[in-house]
């Protein structure tokens, strides 16, 4: 077998996991404050998510109209050294690792603590 080998410049620039849950209401202010407390020796709140909808309406007559709406849907989380990145959401969960990417393994492991902070 091939002996497993890290290239000092990679080509890739970010490495990321998402896990998605069937589409709900949106996640009240108090999980997210709990999922923020639960992370804070790890992960600071950068943020918060928002989605943006725009609406436009172009009749026969010469009248169009214009709508757009935002809500908030979830938070932004960066790991205190900034290099992964969570977004929680009420959709899902994304973790990302900035660069320099380090292996499979250990972005799998951290994913999967961290959806268990997402989950309770």
């Amino acid at each position: 077998m091939a002996r497993q080998r890290y290239l000092a410049r990679a080509p890739i620039t970010e490495a990321l996991l998402s896990f998605g849950v069937p589409a709900g209401e949106p996640l009240p202010r108090e999980n997210e404050d709990a999922l923020v407390a639960a992370l804070k020796d790890s992960f600071y709140l950068k943020g918060s998510i928002t989605q943006g909808t725009f609406e436009f309406t172009v009749a026969d007559e010469p009248t169009a109209s214009a709508k757009s709406a935002a809500k908030h849907v979830g938070v932004r989380l960066h790991s205190h050294d900034e290099k992964y990145v969570l977004q929680a959401t009420h959709s899902g969960m994304t973790l990302s690792r900035l660069e320099p990417y380090e292996d499979w393994e250990r972005l799998k492991a951290m994913a999967h603590d961290l959806w268990g902070n997402y989950v309770d």
